[in-house]
């Protein structure tokens, strides 16, 4: 019988006086199975994404720092919330008397009064559009353009109210035509809606654009 085969130079018997202890060959060798990690500094920091500095007068940054794409310029929303609601006063005014003649309330519905509602509705469309975000330009200058005829409609009739109440031969101390809450409200309902749109034609920002 044949004498078993001698095992591999480096798994020698320690008692082998020729044994020289040598390492593993490298396939064989474990591998690691941690690793290191990155250790943190104290008061160690990062760059930021965003930038440093403030961003330039009427530009907005998005996220990340990049900035924000911009559309059109468009007026304060608040300006638009404000001229809804001298829309609204204006209605008002077109359902209330218009004039008394002798203690009689006059109504104007059907008239100018039916216009100055038109005009208002037209407005408060408008104050909606720059409520939300959407007010251009045009929207604002359509407002201010029906304010001026609101508060037009409602100084011409006023006038022409005075001119019966003075032209009537009546006695002195009497009253027997005067001006009605709506015509005065009228009046201040589209000086409102003209001021306000005024100040939306000049104060606008440019528009976030949707991405």
């Amino acid at each position: 019988m044949g004498q078993p085969p001698e095992p591999p130079y480096w798994q020698q018997p320690e008692g082998d006086p020729h044994y020289v202890p040598q390492p593993p060959p490298y396939f064989e060798q474990p591998y690691p199975q941690q690793y290191p990690q990155a250790q943190s500094y104290p008061g160690q920091q990062y760059p930021q994404a965003y930038p440093a500095y403030p961003p330039a007068p009427g530009q907005q940054y998005a996220a990340y720092g990049y900035p924000a794409p911009t559309g059109p310029p468009v007026s304060d929303p608040p300006l638009g919330w404000l001229t809804l609601g001298g829309a609204l006063l204006a209605v008002l005014a077109g359902v209330l008397p218009w004039a008394t003649v002798f203690g009689i309330s006059i109504y104007n519905a059907d008239g100018d009064g039916g216009l100055v509602i038109g005009c208002a509705v037209v407005a408060g469309a408008c104050g909606i559009a720059i409520g939300l975000g959407k007010g251009r330009l045009w929207a604002s200058i359509t407002a201010t353009v029906f304010g001026l005829l609101i508060g037009l409609i409602g100084l011409v009739d006023t006038v022409n109210v005075n001119n019966i109440a003075s032209g009537a031969d009546i006695p002195s101390g009497f009253a027997p035509v005067s001006v009605g809450a709506g015509l005065w409200l009228t009046i201040v309902a589209g000086l409102l809606i003209t001021g306000l749109g005024a100040v939306a034609i000049v104060r606008r920002r440019p528009a976030i654009a949707p991405r």
